[in-house]
């Protein structure tokens, strides 16, 4: 019973680390992927608020233009 229950456990010992080891590694792949998905929608907010500063520098354009009695610009 003593050399059979000492390799029993053996397994179990091991079989702890490899649940371990990948409960770790899963947890490590969430953690990028969630920073990944951070810095995306950071990207993405970036783009967005520079567009909306272009899109409202054209707008002030077309009023300064309309206000002095000028054309549009052309397209």
């Amino acid at each position: 019973m003593g050399r059979r229950a000492g390799r029993e456990w053996g397994r179990r010992k091991d079989l702890g680390r490899a649940t371990f080891a990948l409960a770790l590694g899963a947890a490590s792949l969430g953690a990028l992927a969630v920073g990944g998905v951070a810095i995306a929608a950071l990207a993405i907010r970036k783009l967005a608020v520079k567009e909306a500063r272009v899109g409202t520098l054209e707008i002030d354009e077309l009023h300064v233009r309309s206000a002095r009695g000028l054309p549009p610009p052309p397209a």
